[in-house]
């Protein structure tokens, strides 16, 4: 500021200009200094190789950051972590292993000198792509950025950006992050580590050691490390590859932490071992280059990896445990030999998931969580699955695959399964127990399909079909069950077939070995198959819908005393069985029944037509003939069924039921009727066919109702112990009576050229007590034979008149000692040659007069004392 001083001359002149010269001067030089001070504080530090350090560390282990400013760092001793921040920074490791930090983004261009010990680059923060190689040049990091990363740094990491990591002379490691990366080690031993994304590693010359990462990768001159060993807890994530090892071999046993990853590369090879997985492993190998999970013993691949064991591998060797918390096992395109998977834990909710893979000399038993197999081929590998929501095992194959551990006996064993719809379109080849699947005490939840024969036999143990659900068996399915108590499928749902004559599924005792070989699940029974084995449980809400199917030793009944279950059965062939139905809509047509009985019990309206019963009689006591019938509602739709066999097997027993509508009765060539207790109802006809043979039991009678109709031509009317017709039916000797037809008040009865015999009186015309104005039955006997009845007619007793038209014999061969007749008959005019006439025994009746006349020509003749 000396140029602000007054000059002598200044003074001298002593005029006001000078004295604002002065001023001005003043001020110029005060702008000057200003601006200097500025312009030092603004201006970059210039540093050099050779410029001291700003900031040092010490011997020791130090973390050291610069400023905004040009920095000189310098680490000195220890293995050191550097950051330059901003600046064009001088970084000095100095000794020790140093690592040098990048800032997210481009810091000004740093040189970086390694010094000793291994040394590493690191832009792992970086988003963007970085390119770095080890050769001393200005080039490195972002693009403009300008780093030096010097020849004498080691490692370099980067960030998630498409980066380009080069090595130099040295043995080098890279490690790129996510992104689609290159990496090259040039010279030298190097290791060279991929991340996330689809990248490419080159070793270069020497030993060098790849290892892909979790995308889409390529290696070239990589040679492979000999073994890993794996052991204790791996605690963060990391790739198995074939480039950076022979085989991974787990030693002891190694636990997986949960949220860590462990994945298979294509090629990678895996053995064990005991694996404990609380977090996630991988395999995504390809159909050429499957990745292998397989036994420590296994020298077959990787190499002898045992220490000198000689042992064979074995199934469950390589021991997989899928922890209960996250814990999953994702294989596709894997190869597992000689292991064992389970989830053992009795809680949580593991996911196994297995699909396009080849497993053999294996046993695999899952009891939780999320289970899937899809796609797979099974070899001499069993799979257990128990106490699982909803499975899935599809379009997998089993060949020879039988024991494993005692735990399954069967290719798969399925129990205690809560919907049995993803299991569906597998296939087992071997002897007869390795075709069979078992299926226990499991349910039908939504749609489940059993699949053909030709894929395997199904041998089912206590399923049920839930209310809503469908289980649909496929033609030519064969499924088994039994023949224990319990073995039954119970249908509140729907149990369909729907074949041809040709492709019946068949439905057979567990234990029948006729059919696909001696298959069964529950340790190989020495039982003989029997009726009742394959049972079958429809209960109310459930349908049976059987259509060309193919039925033996079974059981099928509705056995609650609730609901309206549903039963049809058409165009199916069942032979060793027995059904016994006492519920719902029942429907049987166009079946084949072979020694197997049907009964029907307590039903509204069956429907029984067009069946064959053939040498159908006993069925667990419960049936004695091939159709027994009771308490039935409506007999209409039975009929035009034919029963061949001995007297009793060609009989069909109806009993305490009625004709509500109309009913024809087959002739005796499709079988005979023992009748016990049958009414005709108000409204409703009995047709008799000719040539029918109806056997009634004891004091029971045929009974027509008022409004009523019964008409026979050309039949039998007998007692059930008439071996004289039609055989033996009940087995006893002697024919014994009943109690005959009984025509009430109201009722129609119309007979022609029958037989009726046995009975204790053969028509009760008239019966019953009714009002003085109800009419006379209707009762008309034309060309028939009354034998060896107590009273052939008795026209029942009234103390009042009656109205309508008197009972009506024409022709027909009547004891004149066993007729009585209440009020008149009438005779009909000579004929030649003469009809055989009624002689009229007249007993204990009360008089009173005919309100009606016969018809021309006939004689009436009344009852008089």
């Amino acid at each position: 500021m000396a140029a602000c001083s007054p000059s002598p001359a200044a003074i001298r002149d002593g005029g006001v200009l000078m004295g604002n010269r002065l001023a001005f001067r003043c001020f110029i030089a005060l702008i000057g200094v200003l601006a200097f001070v500025v312009m030092s504080l603004a201006a970059p530090r210039l540093v050099s190789a050779a410029s001291p350090c700003t900031i040092s560390g010490t011997a020791g282990s130090d973390t050291l950051t610069g400023t905004a400013r040009a920095d000189v760092i310098c680490g000195l001793g220890g293995n050191d972590v550097i950051k330059g921040l901003g600046g064009n920074d001088q970084l000095k490791g100095g000794a020790g292993s140093d690592t040098f930090v990048a800032s997210t983004t481009a810091d000004g261009a740093d040189t970086i000198v390694g010094g000793s010990g291994k040394d590493t680059a690191s832009y792992a923060a970086r988003t963007g792509a970085v390119a770095v190689t080890l050769d001393g040049k200005a080039n490195d990091g972002a693009t403009g950025e300008g780093d030096n990363v010097g020849g004498d740094v080691e490692n370099v990491t980067s960030g998630s950006g498409a980066d380009r990591l080069s090595g130099s002379a040295l043995g080098n490691r890279l490690d790129s992050g996510a992104g689609n990366d290159a990496l090259s080690g040039l010279d030298g031993d190097d290791l060279l580590f991929a991340g996330y994304g689809n990248d490419s590693l080159r070793g270069g010359p020497g030993t060098d050691r790849c290892d892909p990462g979790l995308g889409t990768d390529t290696a070239s001159e990589c040679e492979p490390f000999d073994v890993v060993r794996l052991t204790g807890t791996i605690g963060a994530d990391r790739k198995l590859s074939p480039v950076y090892a022979r085989a991974y071999v787990i030693d002891g046993t190694a636990t997986l932490k949960a949220g860590v990853t462990l994945t298979l590369a294509p090629g990678a090879v895996l053995k064990g071992g005991s694996l404990d997985v609380n977090g996630t492993v991988s395999a995504a190998g390809t159909l050429g280059r499957r990745a292998i999970l397989t036994s420590w013993r296994d020298d077959s691949v990787g190499g002898a990896t045992d220490g000198g064991n000689y042992t064979a591998p074995a199934a469950g060797d390589f021991d997989i445990a899928i922890g209960a918390r996250g814990g999953t096992l994702n294989l596709n395109q894997a190869d597992l030999r000689f292991a064992g998977i389970a989830t053992p834990s009795s809680e949580g909710t593991p996911t196994v998931t297995v699909r396009n893979s080849a497993l053999r000399d294996s046993g695999l038993h899952l009891s939780r969580g999320d289970v899937r197999f899809k796609s797979n081929s099974f070899v001499r590998t069993p799979l257990s699955l128990q106490s699982l929501s909803a499975p899935v095992v599809q379009d997998n194959t089993f060949a020879d695959s039988q024991i494993f551990d005692g735990s399954a006996t069967q290719p798969l064993l399925v129990d205690k399964v809560g919907d049995l719809a993803g299991i569906h379109s597998n296939t087992a080849t071997g002897g007869a127990v390795q075709r069979t699947f078992c299926i226990m005490q499991s349910t039908v939840a939504s749609s489940w399909t059993v699949d053909p024969a030709s894929r395997a036999i199904y041998d089912l143990d206590t399923v049920t079909i839930d209310p809503g659900a469908t289980m649909t068996i496929s033609p030519e399915a064969a499924v088994k069950s039994g023949p224990t108590n319990g073995d039954s499928i119970r249908v509140e749902g729907t149990l369909r077939v729907s074949a041809t004559e040709a492709t019946r599924p068949i439905l057979t005792s567990a234990v029948d070995d006729s059919v696909g070989g001696s298959t069964d699940c529950n340790g190989g029974r020495s039982y003989e198959p029997t009726a009742g084995d394959f049972d079958i449980q429809v209960l109310p809400g459930g349908t049976l819908d059987l259509d060309q199917a193919d039925l033996r030793f079974a059981g099928i009944a509705t056995p609650s005393s609730e609901g309206t279950p549903t039963v049809t059965v058409r165009n199916s062939a069942l032979r060793d069985s027995g059904l016994h139905l006492s519920r719902g809509d029942v429907r049987f047509k166009s079946n084949s029944f072979v020694r197997t009985p049907l009964s029907l019990q307590s039903l509204s309206a069956p429907v029984v037509q067009d069946n064959t019963f053939a040498d159908s009689q006993i069925f667990d006591g419960s049936a004695t003939q091939p159709l027994l019938v009771d308490k039935v509602g409506d007999l209409a739709g039975i009929h035009s069924n034919t029963a061949t066999g001995g007297a009793v097997q060609r009989t069909f027993y109806i009993m305490q039921s009625t004709v509500a509508s109309s009913w024809t009765v087959d002739p005796a060539n499709n079988g005979v009727y023992r009748l016990d207790g049958v009414t005709v109802a108000d409204g409703a006809t009995m047709t008799v066919s000719s040539d029918a043979v109806l056997k009634n039991s004891g004091d029971a009678s045929l009974t027509v109702s008022k409004g009523g109709t019964l008409k026979a031509t050309d039949a039998t009317f007998t007692s059930y112990g008439d071996d004289s017709v039609e055989g033996d039916s009940d087995g006893d000797d002697g024919p014994g009576t009943w109690s005959g037809i009984d025509a009430e008040l109201g009722s129609t009865v119309t007979i022609s050229g029958s037989l009726l015999k046995n009975a204790s009186i053969a028509i009760d015309a008239n019966s019953g007590w009714e009002t003085s104005t109800t009419p006379y039955a209707d009762v008309t006997v034309t060309g028939s034979t009354f034998e060896g009845n107590g009273f052939d007619i008795e026209n029942g007793y009234k103390d009042w008149p009656l109205i309508g038209k008197p009972v009506t014999v024409i022709g027909s061969a009547v004891n004149p000692a066993l007729v009585s007749f209440h009020w008149h008959t009438c005779v009909p005019p000579p004929t030649d040659p003469p009809l055989p006439t009624v002689e009229i025994k007249i007993w204990d009746v009360e008089w009173g007069a005919p309100d009606d006349t016969c018809p021309p020509d006939y004689t009436e003749r009344k009852n008089h004392p």
